[in-house]
């Protein structure tokens, strides 16, 4: 199959188009709340691009593409088969629908036909959220390496951005008019999200997305010195400023992601050493610097230990309700009045949970067997694709790998929270799922290092 041709107005309107809409999730994206309207912002962004990707992957798809297209097709239908009307003989009989039913019967109501999910309008909700990760996905499938590459440093520009702007919400303390979000961490730097964690999961990819392109600057010749110096100052600047956030998730991913940046060099370094202890020295710098940003808050919330933590009350309750809906879940979106239901006194805090802090515990309730094995099948495909980018050696790979460890840490850190439910970290994903495949026509040899 031949690439879409890239010379045309309308190509390159689409291009400006795909970054445009990239910058508006990243700024407007931030909240995971159904109710906050710059989410719908972001929904109604993303139609156009939708369409024009579709619109330019219509003359067929590359066969890598296939499974994850196929993956990103089931997760869109699934919420719409939980939406199918079913008689009364059959969804009554189902799972964790007894105390459904026995309101019905208090109620003197006969129960008629009603769909698997017990909130048909929080699981369409749910599907509509889908526009956006499905936009850029696509997107990416269907612009240039050149587009690529400025998206990246769109991501990188941002995050940027988004420490002094968190800085500046800490100078202006808990009644800062930058806090964009009435419900958010008051005394934390939370950029341009409304929760400390998000921001620290955006600047997380960013220091991997920054180390890719210095890890790709220093083993070129000449050595483009601008470059690599805006790219260490990226890292230094994302690093700090998971400190200013506060984040515990944050401080920990710090690790692995310094860990496979150093790898990611190492892998292409071939002997470069100069440039390689440029990157070392950038990331020690940075590291020294969170110690003394963070120390008073970030590292005494983490000695402050987890016992006490929304995250375990959190799932004390989701596990019940996991055991209690299975095999079909309660239906995509429906985590906030299935909690309810399963809340004992115990588990009552003054915290409002509108998510399980897991978001794989939150798939397995709503989504049940069948979100399981959708997780299931985009982790092989995830684990075979990065172990194939990772395995082969050259710089041009840089890019791609940098895409996969992204994706890594995005989902260990929904091992502890649920970043992918905002729209901007959604985008990021979705963006780094389609950098890590390879354009129509090009071998994983081939194409324009990102960081020319």
């Amino acid at each position: 199959m031949q690439g879409p041709r890239d010379s045309s107005l309308s190509v390159r309107l689409f291009h400006v188009l795909t970054i445009g809409f990239l910058l508006i999730a990243l700024v407007f994206g931030g909240a995971s709340r159904d109710e906050v309207i710059s989410s719908d912002i972001v929904g109604l962004a993303a139609l156009p691009v939708l369409g024009g990707a579709i619109w330019r992957l219509r003359g067929g798809v590359d066969r890598q593409w296939r499974l994850p297209m196929a993956l990103l097709a089931a997760v869109a239908a699934l919420p719409l088969l939980q939406l199918i009307p079913l008689p009364p003989e059959i969804w009554t009989q189902m799972p964790g629908r007894a105390p459904v039913v026995e309101g019905l019967r208090i109620a003197g109501v006969p129960p008629g036909w009603a769909p698997l999910s017990l909130s048909p309008q929080a699981t369409w909700s749910s599907f509509l959220s889908l526009p956006p990760f499905a936009a850029v996905f696509l997107a990416a499938l269907s612009v240039t390496d050149e587009t690529r590459r400025r998206m990246v440093l769109c991501v990188i520009a941002v995050g940027v951005a988004s420490v002094f702007l968190g800085a500046a919400q800490l100078a202006g303390g808990d009644d800062s008019p930058l806090r964009f979000y009435a419900i958010t961490n008051k005394s934390a730097a939370v950029g341009f999200f409304s929760n400390r964690n998000h921001l620290a999961s955006l600047l997380i990819c960013v220091v991997v997305l920054a180390s890719g392109w210095v890890t790709e600057a220093a083993i070129r010749r000449p050595v483009p010195r601008l470059t690599l110096a805006a790219g260490l100052v990226a890292v230094a600047l994302a690093t700090i400023g998971v400190g200013l956030t506060g984040s515990r998730a944050g401080l920990l991913l710090l690790a692995p992601a310094g860990i496979g940046c150093v790898a990611m060099a190492w892998r292409v370094g071939q002997g470069r050493g100069r440039e390689l202890l440029l990157l070392l020295g950038g990331a020690f710098l940075a590291a020294v610097a969170i110690v003394y940003l963070s120390f008073g808050q970030a590292i005494a919330r983490l000695q402050s230990g987890f016992s006490e933590d929304v995250r375990l009350i959190a799932a004390s309750v989701t596990w019940p309700a996991i055991k209690a809906f299975m095999p079909f879940g309660s239906g995509m979106g429906t985590f906030v009045p299935v909690y309810k239901m399963f809340e004992g006194p115990e588990a009552v805090m003054n915290t409002y949970i509108n998510h399980a802090h897991d978001d794989w515990l939150e798939i397995l309730l709503e989504g049940g067997i069948p979100a399981a094995l959708l997780a299931l099948a985009f982790l092989v495909w995830f684990g075979r694709r990065a172990f194939e980018l990772w395995r082969r050696g050259g710089v041009e790979q840089t890019a791609a790998r940098a895409a996969a460890l992204c994706v890594l840490l995005l989902l260990i850190h929904s091992a502890m929270d649920y970043p992918l439910r905002t729209p901007a970290l959604a985008t990021v994903f979705a963006f780094c799922c389609g950098a890590m495949l390879a354009r129509p026509g090009r071998r994983l040899h081939q194409g324009r290092s990102l960081a020319a």
